[in-house]
């Protein structure tokens, strides 16, 4: 598996794909990318991701 600051394919645009972000304190969120109004949202989920405030999994079938 990849990180995904190791590929340029982020977000990954596969409809079987589930984003889930975790934060410091363990509070699990899921994170919407169905739709391109989501993808703001996807990328916020990044930058936290990549500013180690949170952790950011991607996960699929």
């Amino acid at each position: 598996m990849k990180r995904a600051k190791e590929t340029d394919n982020f977000p990954y645009g596969l409809s079987t794909v589930c984003y889930f972000e975790v934060d410091k304190t363990g509070a699990v969120s899921q994170v919407h990318h169905k739709n391109k109004s989501d993808r703001p949202k996807v990328l916020e989920a990044y930058q936290r991701a990549m500013n180690k405030t949170t952790v950011l999994y991607a996960v699929w079938p």
